[in-house]
């Protein structure tokens, strides 16, 4: 039997109610494929993995860490939680020691390694779990080798001029020559005296 006006007018009108529900559900999966993608590319790259810490010397026996990502090699921003541990080739441990972060985002330790070969073992406990290893030689402190020069216990003052001998008073020179006339004159009139008691006056 052929179909009738009447019948295809009927399909016509409940063509859009059957295909509806495809329609949505086609609009709903593609709507739960696309919004999570939108998130995604606006959030940071997360890094994720472990820590991987690479240990050199920085000298005064206190080495340095820095300290990146495994995965992707980024530096690690996050406060680093870890230690280091030291062991010598004659048998000396130092550690576990805390690890302090420095203004350059490396990390040291308060501590230093005394001279010798040490094999150092960091570990990190946070923001990931990660080790290191590393061999080390922490050299001795220069010492000065040369002779000190002997010094006197004391310092001489440089010899001080002779003092001149302090010239005589003027005064004591007259009275010497006073003395010396008055002893003239003493005489002079002695002898007078006696040539005047002399033979021919006593007639």
């Amino acid at each position: 039997m052929p179909p009738t006006r009447s019948s295809l007018a009927a399909f016509a009108l409940a063509l859009p109610f059957a295909v509806l529900p495809f329609t949505v559900l086609s609009l709903a999966l593609l709507s739960l494929a696309v919004l999570p993608a939108a998130p995604a590319a606006a959030a940071p790259a997360v890094h994720g993995g472990s820590v991987h810490l690479l240990v050199a010397n920085s000298g005064g026996g206190q080495p340095r860490t820095v300290p990146t990502w495994e995965r992707d090699g980024d530096p690690v921003t996050e406060p680093l939680r870890g230690t280091l541990s030291a062991d010598s080739l004659d048998g000396r441990h130092a550690g576990p020691w805390r690890l302090l972060v420095c203004a350059d985002g490396s990390y040291r330790t308060a501590e230093s390694l005394a001279p010798g070969h040490w094999h150092l073992t960091v570990e990190a406990a946070a923001p990931a779990l990660g080790r290191g290893e590393a061999d080390l030689v922490v050299a001795a402190a220069a010492t000065d080798t040369r002779t000190p020069t002997a010094r006197p216990p004391y310092t001489l003052a440089p010899d001080a001029p002779a003092l001149a001998e302090p010239a005589r008073p003027r005064s004591t020179g007259l009275r010497v020559l006073a003395a010396g006339a008055a002893l003239g004159a003493a005489g002079l009139l002695l002898l007078r005296l006696g040539r005047g008691r002399g033979p021919g006056r006593d007639s």
